[in-house]
């Protein structure tokens, strides 16, 4: 009979020189250099004793863990010993397997597990478990291994992790994706996910590119296919029969493409569905409910949802973490990063088509679909109320995280069979109108547009759009009109809802439809109407009880309270901050705050405006809303124009054209190619500034007179003169004199003071009588010929670098007389040409603003002039004007 040493020295004498060769490959390994890397520094570690890698079925554990013990057993020339398990059915088998892919010969009267321990005990090895999700009641004899081989280290590969003391796990993740799909094509081609289907596509059909037009479609396959790279490879092997735009679309079934994988691949990954379906085969009765279940849900789910939605009946039992923690473990379902606080988890889309297969078979799924819109309505629902009254910005956040889930809704609603139909319309116009705030507020507008229209005109055909209904969502849609720019539009619907909401009672719907039908008007210049609107706005506010009504109704008639009385308009801005500030209301906060920046602007208090415009930044920032972020970034463009700052003016002015053009914003992307223009003109770029100028005229031209478009004027104005036109400089000088007489409205501070330059420094390439002449010849152009006559301005050459070389002032001979001007009115005309205001005079002056006015009007007295524009350039061609900048 045999020694224990001797029986130890005869089996290990067995296994000793017996080679199992790791899986070879013909394809090589991209994407992985970071795991390989991180996963070879915790097996050599020396208190790491278990690694396993688990992810979902397709991730590529088995290849990584083969490209990890290859690199040790090279590196450190370690045995390694490679077991697949896929093919074994009975866990209490696993023992046999390791011993026979060891080499150990079954010697009949020694039981396995002790001709295991035997041969480990001296032996430094890596074994390698590849496959072990379906055997893991087999995981006490793995750390029964453990214990007797103390140099053991064993790296197992599994969709479920093993459990045992000392367990290390790794999670395998997809490959990674590109951060913008829409990035430049090396960008694109950083990402592994591209590189892995572009080199399997290229084996298929060798032609095929990274170049400028493929690269966003090959970023956006990969996307749809999680970065899995089984299913890159399924689908870069179909490119030999499809296009990429074809396969793309075919995509959205990915399941039924994905097949046909290479032949020397185990049966489990021939299809992306056998893959999927190797993890579903492991789930009990109770976890395969929880997980076709999740099927509607897409982007992600709390836990909080899936207790609402998916237990509706109690099948699930009184504890639905179990089953959630069996479809984390087998990696059916991924953890969100980033979401401890709240613990926020998602399917990848592959595996969520498959769910959703399961769910069609079980007839639970109109039921399910039902509760997850019902779900996601009262949860959006419960935000418009936040949002509309508080601007709680946590619901922002949190809507946003949904949006995909909202969007699954409408889906789901606009598939409805013929039997539910009507429902489903209602349900997605109340989710429609729920959520108008929130795409406001983070710049889904088109979306917002495009869903809320359809679920109106559905209702409206189905005969059940009752009038209350129907004016709020006149209203949504004419607050995006308004935003749009489309102000006809906006209008229109505006006076319907106010007159449907008075018709019913309802004060909100009317008072917010009075209040934008009032900012319509005023944006078109309709002054008269826009007050009117407006003050009776505020007093139904009034009667509603709620601040925030109040707040930004006051708000929006200052605004049109501002070009007749901007003391009024002061005290009116100031009432409606203190309220949003008090109920922490950051957007709102943000519209006074600007608007009293601009006053502190136009009193020359440059640093206050800076400030105040700051602050609005900021809070805008915070609640993500494009559309006010750019505003701000104008506002801080005017002041940084005003203090002469014009490269930073070109910085600002250059991000809010970018995030207007994205937006499709008409009106204010013509604020901000004006101010760029104006920018890119002071320091000497006068191609680009023609451009800018002329591209803002003609988005000006088409919302009307404004005192924009006479800026717009005013700066081809000056480009004329600067050409050497000063004859159609003053025409085009007069004729933006003429149209802010006509509206009763004055320019913007910076446009005033670029104007006054403008107007210094062209002037006096014509004689006084002349410049008058053609100003007044400009003052009786119709608009429209002044309009084209300023598009006609040719443009300059291509820019240089350098600031343009003035025309020079000719200055009259000294003595010569200011007509009867007193010298008090020949120093208040001098700095009326250099651009200051009443305020500003009068604290140069030590005078007050009345006395500054008294004298401005015995100066147009005198001299027969019926502006301070006019009064610029009479001081200027008299020798009282401003320097010119060489």
């Amino acid at each position: 009979m045999l020694s224990s040493r001797s029986l130890c020295v005869s089996v290990t004498r067995l296994a000793l020189d017996y080679v199992v060769s790791l899986p070879g490959y013909l394809t090589t390994l991209v994407g992985r250099e970071q795991e390989i890397a991180e996963v070879v520094d915790l097996l050599q570690r020396s208190e790491t004793r278990l690694v396993t890698l688990t992810g979902p079925g397709g991730v590529g554990k088995t290849r990584l863990a083969a490209a990890v013990a290859e690199r040790l057993r090279i590196a450190l020339e370690r045995e390694v010993v490679f077991v697949e398990l896929a093919s074994l059915r009975d866990p209490g088998l696993v023992l046999t397997a390791i011993a026979e892919a060891m080499g150990l010969q079954d010697l009949g009267s020694i039981p396995v597990k002790e001709r295991l321990a035997l041969t480990l005990r001296d032996r430094q090895l890596l074994l390698l478990l590849d496959n072990f999700e379906h055997l893991v009641s087999a995981a006490r004899d793995i750390g029964a291994l453990l214990l007797a081989g103390p140099q053991l280290q064993i790296l197992v590969t599994s969709r479920l992790p093993l459990r045992l003391s000392g367990e290390r796990i790794y999670h395998v993740p997809p490959l990674a994706l590109p951060a913008d799909l829409d990035a430049p094509t090396e960008v694109v081609m950083a990402s592994p996910a591209v590189q892995l289907f572009l080199e399997r596509a290229r084996a298929s059909d060798p032609a095929i590119a990274l170049t400028p037009d493929i690269a966003p479609l090959a970023a956006r396959i990969c996307a749809r296919l999680d970065g899995l790279p089984l299913a890159l490879e399924l689908a870069a092997a179909r490119t030999r029969l499809l296009q990429l735009p074809a396969l793309l679309a075919r995509l959205e079934r990915s399941l039924q493409l994905l097949t046909g994988g290479a032949r020397d691949l185990p049966d489990r990954q021939r299809t992306l569905r056998q893959t999927i379906a190797w993890s579903h085969d492991l789930l009990d009765e109770r976890e395969r409910i929880l997980f076709r279940r999740l099927a509607p849900f897409a982007g992600g789910f709390t836990i909080e949802a899936i207790e609402t939605v998916c237990n509706f009946d109690g099948r699930l039992g009184p504890d639905v973490l179990d089953a959630l923690m069996s479809l984390l473990d087998l990696s059916l379902v991924q953890r969100v990063p980033g979401t401890e606080q709240r613990p926020r988890f998602r399917l990848l889309e592959t595996i969520r088509e498959f769910a959703a297969e399961q769910l069609v078979e079980s007839d639970e799924e109109p039921l399910v679909r039902h509760r997850h819109a019902t779900y996601f309505l009262a949860l959006a629902e419960r935000g418009e109320c936040a949002l509309h009254s508080i601007e709680d910005r946590g619901w922002l956040d949190e809507l946003e995280v949904e949006h995909d889930n909202y969007r699954a809704v409408f889906v789901w609603t606009q598939a409805a069979a013929p039997g539910n139909r009507a429902e489903a319309a209602q349900l997605s116009l109340r989710l429609s109108l729920a959520l108008w705030w929130f795409w406001v507020y983070r710049g889904h507008r088109s979306e917002g547009y495009a869903r809320l229209t359809e679920s109106l005109t559905q209702v409206h055909a189905l005969g059940i759009l009752d009038d209350r209904t129907h004016a709020v969502a006149l209203l949504d849609l004419g607050m995006l009109d308004f935003e749009q720019g489309d102000y006809d539009a906006a209008e229109a619907r505006l006076a319907e809802s106010a007159r449907l909401a008075g018709e019913h009672g309802d004060r909100h719907t009317f008072c917010l439809a009075l209040q934008y039908h009032g900012l319509s008007a005023l944006y078109r210049g309709h002054y008269t109407d826009a007050r009117a609107l407006l003050q009776e706005s505020v007093a139904v506010a009034r009667t509603l009880g709620q601040p925030w009504y109040v707040a930004v109704t006051i708000f929006a008639l200052a605004e049109a309270t501002w070009p007749i009385d901007p003391q009024a308009a002061t005290v009116l801005y100031q009432e409606s901050a203190t309220v949003l500030r008090s109920l922490g209301a950051c957007w709102g906060l943000s519209l006074p705050l600007t608007s009293l920046a601009r006053q502190a602007l136009d009193e020359g208090r440059y640093e206050d405006a800076r400030v105040l415009c700051e602050e609005g930044l900021v809070l805008r920032r915070a609640v993500g809303h494009q559309w006010w972020i750019a505003m701000s970034l104008c506002s801080l463009g005017e002041v940084a124009r005003c203090e002469g700052n014009y490269a930073l003016a070109e910085t600002y002015f250059s991000e809010a054209r970018a995030i207007y053009r994205t937006l499709g914003r008409t009106h204010n992307l013509a604020w901000s190619l004006r101010g760029l223009g104006y920018a890119v003109l002071a320091r000497g770029d006068l191609y680009h500034a023609h451009e800018l100028l002329r591209e803002g005229l003609m988005l000006e031209r088409e919302l009307g007179a404004t005192p924009s478009l006479a800026a717009c004027l005013s700066g081809l104005a000056g480009l004329a003169g600067i050409g050497g036109d000063p004859w159609r400089a003053a025409r085009l000088f007069g004729a933006a004199e003429a149209l802010l007489e006509r509206i009763g409205a004055k320019l913007e501070p910076a446009d005033r003071l670029d104007q006054g330059r403008l107007i210094a420094q062209v002037s006096t390439c014509l004689s006084a009588s002349a410049w008058s002449e053609a100003w007044q010849e400009g003052r009786s152009l119709p608009l429209d010929l002044a309009i084209a006559e300023a598009l006609a301005v040719p443009a300059p050459e291509l820019a240089s670098t350098e600031p343009v070389e003035r025309p020079r002032v000719h200055r009259p001979r000294q003595g010569l007389r200011h007509g009867s001007l007193t010298p008090r009115e020949q120093e208040v005309a001098r700095l009326v040409a250099r651009g200051l205001s009443n305020r500003e005079i009068a604290t140069q002056l030590f005078i007050t603003e009345k006395t500054v006015a008294n004298h401005i009007e015995h100066i147009m007295t005198k001299l027969n002039l019926r502006s301070r524009t006019q009064i610029a350039v009479w001081a200027v061609q008299h020798g009282l004007g401003p320097e010119p900048v060489a």
